[in-house]
């Protein structure tokens, strides 16, 4: 069997919902650490952990999701200071 590929933007959110899917549509599975398992082989890795390492990397640190704020907020503060330039300009008016 071939490996699928990543996409070129992949999230692991998405991967997660795969893996649950699949223990939905395979319950004999047992447990949701199967099915990851079974999607990070799908994808080329033997285990979760490597796929999930993966996709760490290529994504880096930007949040998955914008409507997550606090991650959002989080990954400004880091990149761009303490106060966004909205933050600051609306602070000094």
């Amino acid at each position: 069997m071939t490996a699928r590929s990543l996409p070129s933007r992949p999230n692991l959110d998405q991967l997660k919902r795969q893996a649950r899917d699949l223990l939905r549509r395979q319950p004999q599975l047992g447990r949701l650490r199967d099915a990851q398992r079974i999607i990070a082989e799908e994808y080329g890795y033997g285990s979760w952990d490597g796929l999930r390492t993966r996709v760490e990397s290529l994504v880096g640190t930007i949040p998955g999701s914008i409507s997550d704020r606090r991650n959002l907020t989080q990954y400004r503060e880091a990149s761009f200071g303490t106060h966004s330039t909205h933050q600051t300009r609306a602070m000094s008016s």
